[in-house]
């Protein structure tokens, strides 16, 4: 991405983080500020959400809290966020064997 595209971005962005931070405060930092959740689930959940801010030009309500939702399909946008989410994390899984298993298309005839 060009500097001058990427600066159309900077506030979105930074919005999204800021979001993150206060989401990781209130649920996976104890009051002595250990981590007490799935630290690696959340930051992929934000790198999720930035780039799909990006490309799709959409926020995802991942981090949307259940008392601030306030109606209007709140609950059912931040589920489906969440199954974004957990797709994006299954296809991070398997993307190795993907990209350098056995390439099984050159072995098998197509139907």
């Amino acid at each position: 991405m060009r500097p001058k595209s990427a600066m159309f971005y900077v506030n979105s962005i930074h919005g999204v983080a800021k979001e993150f931070v206060r989401h990781v405060r209130r649920r996976l930092l104890d009051p002595d500020g250990t981590n007490r959740g799935d630290f690696l689930r959340e930051t992929q959940t934000y790198a999720f959400k930035s780039i799909s801010l990006i490309a799709l030009d959409h926020k995802l309500g991942a981090f949307e809290e259940e008392e601030e939702e306030g109606g209007g399909g709140g609950s059912a946008r931040r589920e489906e966020a969440k199954r974004m989410v957990q797709l994006n994390e299954e296809l991070v899984s398997i993307f190795p064997r993907l990209a350098f298993g056995v390439p099984t298309w050159i072995f098998l005839p197509p139907r």
